[in-house]
C-alpha cells in the first residue's frame, strides 16, 4: 500500500524543511507551502487525497483561513482532507 502524500504548510523555513526531510526519509511524498494560499493549491492538486500538517500563524493566508477555505470548498474530497495542526 502506498503512503498518502503530505502537504506541510508552515511559514518558518527551518521547521518546514526539517519536516520535509524527516517525512521524505520515511518514504512519504511531501509538498511544502509557506502560507495557506500555497497550501490550498497543493491540496487541490492532490484532489484532497493527502494529509495536511498545518501551522496556524502565517502571513498572507493563515491556518484558520485555510481551514475555512477547505470547509467551504466545492470539491467534497478537499473538504474532508485530514489536517493536523502544528503550532
Amino acid at each position: 500500500m502506498s503512503k498518502r502524500p503530505i502537504v506541510v504548510v508552515e511559514d518558518d523555513s527551518a521547521i518546514r524543511e526539517s519536516l520535509e526531510e524527516l517525512l521524505t526519509a520515511e518514504g512519504y511524498s511531501v509538498r511544502t507551502a509557506s502560507h495557506g494560499g500555497e497550501g490550498l493549491v497543493a491540496i487541490e492538486e492532490f484532489r484532497g487525497q493527502c494529509l495536511v500538517l498545518l501551522d496556524l500563524q502565517m502571513p498572507i493566508m493563515n491556518g484558520e483561513q485555510l481551514l475555512d477555505a477547505l470547509s467551504q470548498h466545492s470539491d467534497p474530497d478537499v473538504q474532508k482532507v485530514p489536517v493536523v495542526v502544528l503550532t
